[in-house]
């Protein structure tokens, strides 16, 4: 809900003096504040939920540093500072083609189309397994 979304980013920007910087994950609605002070921020950019939103951005480039999380996510006409990877180590986590039967299927992310949930559904239900 909106309501508690705006909430919680005014409490961030009304407790600054505590903060050497804020390190938003937030999307736009943290930009619009970063002028009203005087402590550092910086943005990882998720993506865009819409072009729409790019006004914002764009908007605020002189004053809140851009972190993008791929190539394939930056825009050209943003001021990025780095770009973090998302993910993790795979070799970590070989893939087993035939595992145990009392195995299960791990989704660790968010809950947004981009992110895959429906395909470890499908999986899961496939597989026959538990999913978590």
């Amino acid at each position: 809900m909106k309501v508690f979304e705006a909430l919680h980013v005014a409490r961030v920007f009304e407790e600054t003096d505590q903060f050497d910087l804020i390190h938003s994950h937030f999307d736009f609605l943290p930009l619009m504040w970063s002028r009203l002070v005087a402590t550092l921020m910086v943005a990882t950019i998720h993506g865009f939920s819409s072009a729409g939103i790019l006004a914002a951005y764009r908007a605020y480039d002189d004053r809140v540093h851009y972190v993008a999380i791929s190539m394939a996510d930056r825009r050209p006409d943003l001021t990025y500072v780095a770009m973090i990877h998302h993910g993790i180590d795979l070799d970590a986590f070989p893939y087993r083609p035939n595992p145990d039967p009392d195995g299960h299927v791990l989704f660790f992310g968010r809950i947004h189309p981009d992110k895959g949930a429906a395909d470890a559904i499908e999986i899961a239900r496939i597989a026959e397994g538990p999913i978590r």
